[in-house]
């Protein structure tokens, strides 16, 4: 039966910049595990949520995802840490968000996944569509967001990039921080060369899903 089927992992992350497919990816997952009690959630959707609680205007982003300058540092480390004690207390969570695979960092039975798109084109396109963008505003958007955000988040979290990456010895102190470096991750898939399916097909097999299992 359905619910009788033990995975490898007892969560998943999904990570990666703008256009490169974690919503569809999460998705895909949430159709296939929420069977056997998975749930799926973005870091986007939650921080939103978080804002109204306290009090802080969303509206005036619109349907183009706004950038971490929206809110104070402090409001984002509540938020991303959040996310962290959710994923060392709970099991079988999917979470979708830019960082989320950075904040599993040895958290155990966390598989990370990060997913790229080496050609900036793909992206600027899968936004256009998306959320009803022109070539440049959604290319514009792409370089605003990853600006602001890597900026900033790399001051924000180098304390923690030296507790949870450079210790551990996934990687050196004099390399820069980089949150998407798929020595951090357990798998690294470019979107650009695979379709959905393919992508979640992956994933499912490194989680250890079987089919066969599911439709019994």
């Amino acid at each position: 039966m359905v619910e009788q089927q033990e995975l490898d992992f007892r969560s998943v992350t999904i990570s990666g910049g703008p256009g490169t497919g974690k919503n569809t990816l999460k998705n895909g997952l949430s159709d296939k595990l929420s069977p056997l009690g998975w749930r799926a959630f973005s870091g986007g959707d939650h921080m939103r949520e978080y804002a109204i609680e306290k009090g802080y205007s969303v509206e005036e982003h619109g349907s183009a995802h706004h950038d971490a300058s929206a809110y104070p540092p402090d409001f984002d480390r509540q938020v991303d840490f959040g996310m962290r004690e959710r994923l060392q207390q709970e099991e079988h969570i999917i979470l979708e968000a830019w960082l989320a695979g950075f904040f599993a960092q040895q958290i155990r039975g966390v598989l990370k996944v990060i997913l790229y798109v080496p050609e900036v084109s793909v992206t600027v396109a899968r936004l256009m569509f998306r959320d009803d963008l022109s070539e440049e505003k959604a290319r514009n958007n792409i370089e605003k967001r990853l600006g602001t955000n890597l900026n900033r988040w790399q001051a924000m979290y180098q304390e923690q990039w030296q507790e949870w990456v450079v210790k551990p010895g996934l990687m050196s102190a004099e390399e820069p921080i980089d949150f998407w470096d798929p020595r951090i991750y357990d798998l690294a898939i470019n979107t650009g060369k695979y379709n959905a399916d393919q992508v979640l097909q992956i994933v499912l097999k490194r989680l250890g899903y079987q089919e066969s299992l599911a439709e019994e």
